[in-house]
């Protein structure tokens, strides 16, 4: 059950790691707003199996208000349950970004991603060539070489226009936005790791009901 949803979560990881690779601005951007809807059809897909089977249940087309109305109900009653599992700031997070799918989908991009450059420290590489390679790890042993170096990277800062929001998209956005600024490749990590929280629940909690 909820392999669609399952499914969905696999295109988030796959637009993930492709925004986490890529350090070209539009590529950035496109990836971040296909990995948003990859992310909010995680969540259509969830309702659309529980509307299945809540149909099922009572024996009426899915398109039925009464089904819409259990569907609904039990999605609710399940998500609400499922929040109750992760921190404030976490549950902020998965809203927000729920959210931004619908305004940039909508609405004027509202979205940006601001670079910066970063001194990242990683392994040195030892040459794939055998006549060089002990060389370098002796180097190494000795202190001659560092085992590291310093790498200059670009990465990118989440950036929310809120004007002229309003309502919930306004508060949701404003509570997300506290705080220290957030890495797009970051909030999308935790995002993603939400979907598969959220699936899961889905799947080991929610029992279809018997038919009437």
């Amino acid at each position: 059950m909820f392999e669609k949803a399952q499914r969905k979560v696999a295109e988030c990881t796959f637009f993930l790691h492709q925004l986490r690779e890529t350090q070209d601005p539009d590529a950035t951007e496109f990836f971040f707003n296909a990995f948003l809807n990859a992310g909010k059809n995680v969540v259509y897909a969830l309702h659309a199996q529980v509307l299945s089977c809540e149909s099922e249940s009572i024996g009426l087309p899915s398109d039925s208000e009464q089904a819409k109305k259990k569907e609904r109900q039990s999605y609710k009653c399940h998500f609400r349950a499922w929040e109750g599992t992760i921190t404030v700031s976490h549950a902020t997070l998965f809203g927000a970004l729920q959210a931004l799918r619908n305004i940039e989908t909508h609405d004027d991009s509202r979205v940006r991603h601001l670079p910066k450059t970063e001194e990242l420290r990683q392994l040195r590489s030892v040459p794939s060539d055998p006549r060089y390679a002990p060389i370098f790890v002796s180097y190494m042993a000795r202190g001659i070489l560092s085992a590291e170096v310093t790498v200059s990277t670009i990465v990118y800062d989440l950036w929310v226009d809120r004007t002229s929001l309003k309502g919930n998209y306004l508060v949701l956005l404003q509570q997300f936005a506290k705080g220290e600024q957030k890495l797009s490749a970051e909030v999308a990590t935790t995002y993603r790791d939400l979907l598969v929280s959220l699936v899961a629940y889905f799947i080991t909690h929610y029992v279809p009901p018997a038919p009437a």
